[in-house]
């Protein structure tokens, strides 16, 4: 045989060998996209509260396929036969693992026996975080995974660890840290070809990035996590995504685009049937229009979701929805109500155990005390608020709370207690790198200087807070700003 004949021979079997290992492989892929179809009839979830890790499952696939009626019944959503047939196999994780798909409660335990027998198996216990992070218990997942060398751990564990590290940061208000997490959770659930945990993660980036007022970068993940729902048919997924960018718009006040973004989230919901996730939407329509100063329209949406959460346990969703509510109250003076509903808020979150969101509602009763001249109900919910952030991830609250509580020693006459505590909420939002908290304290101590007639010192502050008004492009604080630095220098002249 020449070299040629052997060189022909070779490409003929090795082409041979690629189209069978990727009619393989198109087998397999086929096999999983129907596996996860009856997920996700068989899971009853909200916000993707849902367990998939890909990887495993196609491992347990292509051991399965061998075993055609094991897989043909996984593929209908029973999975009793294939964990069999892989504890047959003496493939005990991959059986747990799969059974977690169709039974997280269940294969909990069994993770836990699983890892008690072989403690060191890093990928039962990226197994077992992720079960935990579905349950919203990211300290627990953290307990697992902090100790393990990551440099012999799969690529699924390694983004699991990132992923769980994440949400721990965003916990404690570090978003830096967290999109840096974030980005590593990214990079290892491509290699590991998980697309459900990267559409999940896509979103978290875009989160980071949105409030962060990186709105080209935090689009651009929507948009991606978006597609990948689509790819892998999960429609919850890609109205989650559009609702996203409809809260980006939203904030930067793009009302006829986010609304444009809602109405095809809702669309996709009433299609899929699913009603809960339906009144978030209608929450976040419901924001929409209190944003753009459409009450009516605002109430209406709002009463429509109130309504539906009504018969159900989503307490996030009935706080949200208490909350928004208090806000559309107090936008029509009507405090008192603007108040309980604060209260109702405050009592969902004590349950869905949100302490961030917590603050918030009790600010928000602060307020409507503040406003109904109640000043001493006002400063106890106040000193509540300070107290419960000294052990919580707390973000601007601590300085809100600062600034309420001078004008409500400005209120009283006691205008030295009231410097005192704007320069704390001004220390405090130069510490959080907050510009428009710093605007208010700036000229709220400026306006006390006037007043007690320190005019140097009222002029400094007052021009601190013009600058940051200009560069934050607040253009009626700006105005207001100018006026009265006009009037102080005719005065100092």
């Amino acid at each position: 045989m020449s070299f040629l004949e052997f060189i022909i021979i070779f490409l003929i079997l090795a082409s041979l060998l690629w189209v069978g290992l990727f009619w393989q492989r198109l087998k397999y892929d086929h096999f999983l996209k129907l596996v996860q179809k009856a997920i996700w009839e068989k899971a009853k979830f909200s916000n993707l509260d849902v367990f998939l890790a890909e990887p495993f499952l196609y491992r347990a696939i292509k051991i399965l396929s061998k075993n055609k009626p094991a897989l043909y019944d996984l593929c209908a959503g029973k999975y009793s036969k294939a964990e069999k047939f892989l504890v047959k196999k003496h493939k005990n994780l991959l059986a747990v693992a799969l059974k977690a798909h169709f039974n997280p409660k269940s294969a909990l335990s069994g993770l836990e026996k699983f890892l008690s027998s072989f403690p060191q198996s890093t990928e039962a216990k990226a197994l077992l975080a992720a079960l935990y992070m579905m349950q919203n218990q990211f300290d627990k997942a953290w307990e697992i995974l902090e100790n393990i060398n990551l440099k012999k751990c799969s690529p699924f564990t390694c983004g699991i660890y990132y992923y769980t590290q994440t949400h721990l940061c965003l916990k404690e208000g570090d978003l830096l840290a967290a999109s840096q997490s974030c980005v590593k959770a990214e990079k290892y659930f491509i290699k590991a070809k998980a697309s459900f945990y990267l559409a999940k993660t896509y979103l978290l980036l875009g989160t980071i990035y949105r409030v962060s007022f990186v709105e080209d970068v935090a689009e651009l993940m929507f948009r991606s996590a978006g597609k990948i729902f689509d790819a892998i048919h999960l429609p919850k997924g890609k109205a989650l995504a559009l609702a996203n960018l409809g809260m980006q718009n939203t904030a930067s006040e793009h009302f006829d685009v986010a609304e444009e973004y809602f109405r095809d989230a809702q669309t996709i919901l009433e299609n899929a049937q699913a009603e809960e996730e339906m009144a978030e939407i209608l929450n976040q329509r419901g924001l929409l229009h209190l944003l753009s100063k459409n009450f009516s329209k605002a109430q209406k949406l709002l009463s429509e979701a109130q309504k539906i959460f009504k018969e159900s346990p989503n307490s996030a969703g009935k706080a949200l929805n208490a909350e928004l509510f208090s806000y559309l109250w107090a936008a029509q003076k009507n405090f008192k109500k603007s108040f309980n509903k604060a209260k109702e808020a405050e009592k969902f979150y004590q349950q869905d155990k949100n302490a961030a969101a917590l603050l918030n509602s009790l600010y928000l009763q602060a307020e409507a005390l503040y406003a109904q001249n109640l000043f001493d109900n006002a400063e106890s919910v106040l000193r509540e608020i300070l107290a419960k952030a000294k052990t919580e991830a707390s973000c601007f609250h601590i300085a809100n709370a600062y600034s309420l509580l001078g004008l409500i020693f400005l209120q009283k006459g006691d205008l030295k207690r009231a410097k005192g505590l704007f320069q704390q909420s001004l220390e405090q939002e130069q510490k959080n790198n907050r510009l428009s908290g710093q605007v208010c304290d700036y000229a709220n101590i400026g306006f006390l200087e006037l007043r007690i007639g320190q005019l140097e010192q009222a002029k400094k502050h007052l021009q601190a807070a013009q600058t940051l008004a200009l560069e934050l492009e607040d253009e009626e604080m700006s105005v207001l700003l100018e006026k009265e630095l006009n009037k102080l220098k005719t005065q100092l002249n």
